[in-house]
């Protein structure tokens, strides 16, 4: 009986031991199939890592000509700014000497107005002698032919 329990004492540990063996190779399996999973998982991560860092780099430099874009526009704008006050400055200042010349033509204007008046009355005041000397010389003859 000894040997009949020994001999079944030692098929159920190797009933055990090929039931360990399984579930060693079956764990074997899945961490394998785990490291491979894991490799897959971190092969992706990196990709997705690395077309992030691509995207990132890729949305910087189109930040950079954007900035830079509207740093030259800005400068642009600065430069026609500058140039339009230089061209306000020149106009007022010929506004100004039109304004002074439009001044002086105005008093040169009234001068030769007054001139012209002064000499229309003068001319008048004339003519106006002359017809009295005129009238008093006819009116000296008239009365000198009715005397005569």
């Amino acid at each position: 009986a000894d040997a009949a329990e020994m001999q079944a004492a030692l098929e159920r540990a190797a009933c055990e031991q090929r039931a360990l063996a399984r579930e060693v190779q079956s764990l074997k399996d899945a961490a394998r199939g785990s490291a491979q999973g894991f490799t897959l998982k971190e092969q992706g991560l990196r990709e997705q890592l690395e077309a992030e860092r691509v995207a990132i780099h890729r949305s910087a430099a189109e930040a950079e000509q954007r900035r830079r874009e509207a740093e030259q526009r800005l400068e642009a704008q600065v430069s026609q700014m500058q140039a339009l006050k230089v061209e306000l400055k020149e106009c007022g200042m010929q506004l100004a000497a039109e304004r002074a010349d439009f001044k002086s033509i105005q008093r040169e204007a009234r001068a030769a107005e007054v001139y012209a008046l002064d000499t229309r009355s003068a001319l008048d005041a004339r003519i106006r002698e002359a017809l009295d000397k005129q009238r008093a010389s006819y009116e000296e003859e008239l009365a000198a032919e009715r005397r005569g």
